[in-house]
């Protein structure tokens, strides 16, 4: 649409008449009058123009623009010349004496509604003394949208809930009005109240926490936008890693088993043990004793790592022992050493003995009295001991406690009963003990 300006102006003088908010005395030495031109687009719609000014003194500036005059648009209707030329304008007035000043002046075109739709603005305009003041052109600018406005809400900042959210008054469109402001929602798991939005979950763990789960961890936080802690996704462990206390480590492995046992008697109560550590991840050794060959194992001892010997004291005197070994550590135990046992030295009185040196005889009976005893042949033997006094119950009875002899056939004799095991007899000569179990006294003595 093609645009093109009018023209009014208006003369501040003494001789057109208006009612005024500040006005100056046309007798007073101190008035003068302003001279203005005032410029817009042909523009329908303005029903009257509205005159606001400020004053600006050397005594007391006023801060807000004061209605000086409104002039209806029937006033200026015509032809160009005509609203060129129509209107003057004078300040005056014999009530208020004023000095003369700055001038900032504020003109706007009205619609039939009273709605701004034109504004247009001149500062600094100096009035002196009898003298009148151009202030040249005022442009007009369309202002607004044209249409009034009131207030939605108020005060200004004051919430209200609106669904699962809330809205906040205040001037969103520059019109100068008070609106509610566009939803902002809660987060998920909040509801608002009051116009604040407020959480209705609860916390699943403490901040930072940790835990396993499966083979892997989850950590404790903020995840879903709501305000409350809970778990996040689990993070796997590595190939080889294991979970624990919500850290991933490598997975241990059981250390190698140990090997080379050996185990000799130190005292009639101590028995040493020593054997070779194999393996470099251990937290130690486990060592374990039985009493009898067939007996059951039981743990008797744990030793720091990378140990290769122990001492197993307080032992019975002459008693074998059998023990074996195994490493350990968080993966588990190894698998056992070789088995190894020892005797503990006895107790029992030396016993006597007396050497045969070595030498030949005649074996057999050459009267032929016993026919097994033919025929007679030469034996050699070599040197050997034999005990210079029979062997007693009680020498005998502390081989079987050790657990190395087996008791005679019967704790009875030819004439006594209860002769074995019988401390009276003590002292006496031990009775049906066979060969062989004459030969693991003997062995067991040191024989």
């Amino acid at each position: 649409m093609a645009r093109f300006f009018r023209h009014l102006f208006f003369v501040i003088s003494c001789s057109f008449p208006i009612v005024l908010a500040l006005v100056f005395s046309c007798g007073s030495p101190e008035a003068g009058s302003l001279t203005f031109r005032l410029v817009w687009p042909d523009q329908i719609g303005i029903q009257e123009i509205q005159i606001t000014q400020t004053v600006a003194t050397s005594i007391k500036p006023q801060a807000d623009y004061a209605n000086v005059s409104t002039i209806r648009a029937s006033l200026w209707e015509g032809s160009e010349k005509t609203k060129e030329s129509a209107f003057s304008y004078s300040l005056h007035d014999g009530k208020i004496t004023a000095p003369v000043g700055t001038y900032l002046l504020r003109i706007d075109g009205l619609n039939s509604s009273g709605d701004v739709i034109y504004r247009g603005e001149q500062g600094s305009v100096i009035i002196q003394k009898g003298e009148n003041t151009d202030a040249g052109d005022i442009v007009m600018e369309p202002y607004g949208d044209g249409t009034s406005c009131s207030d939605e809400c108020s005060p200004s900042g004051v919430k209200q809930c609106s669904g699962n959210g809330y809205q906040t008054c205040g001037d969103y469109d520059s019109d100068g009005c008070l609106e509610w402001s566009s939803v902002t929602n809660c987060t998920s798991g909040d509801t608002c109240s009051g116009g604040v939005c407020s959480s209705t979950c609860t916390d699943e763990c403490a901040s930072g926490a940790r835990e396993c789960s499966g083979n892997g961890y989850r950590i404790c936080g903020s995840y879903d936008s709501d305000s409350c802690l809970d778990w996040s996704s689990v993070t796997a462990c590595g190939t080889g890693e294991a979970c624990s206390g919500g850290y991933c480590s490598t997975t241990a492995t059981a250390p190698s088993a140990p090997s080379n046992l050996q185990a000799t008697a130190a005292s009639s109560s101590q028995i040493n043990l020593s054997w070779t550590d194999n393996s470099s991840n251990e937290d130690g050794f486990k060592i374990e004793r039985k009493i009898s060959a067939v007996g059951t194992y039981s743990l008797i001892q744990t030793t720091a790592s990378n140990a290769t010997s122990y001492s197993d004291t307080g032992l019975s005197a002459g008693t074998i022992y059998y023990y074996r070994v195994n490493a350990y550590n968080s993966a588990g135990n190894s698998g056992y050493s070789n088995e190894a046992n020892a005797t503990t030295q006895s107790n029992v009185p030396p016993i006597g003995m007396a050497s045969i040196p070595a030498g030949c005889f005649n074996m057999g009976d050459g009267f032929n009295e016993n026919g097994d005893e033919l025929p007679v042949h030469n034996v050699c033997v070599s040197a050997f001991q034999i005990g210079v006094y029979e062997v007693t119950n009680a020498q005998y009875k502390a081989c079987v406690d050790a657990g190395f002899c087996s008791a005679p056939s019967d704790s009875n004799s030819n004439t006594r009963n209860q002769y074995y095991g019988n401390s009276i007899y003590g002292n006496y000569p031990v009775t049906l003990v066979a060969w062989s179990k004459a030969k693991a006294f003997c062995e067991w003595a040191g024989g």
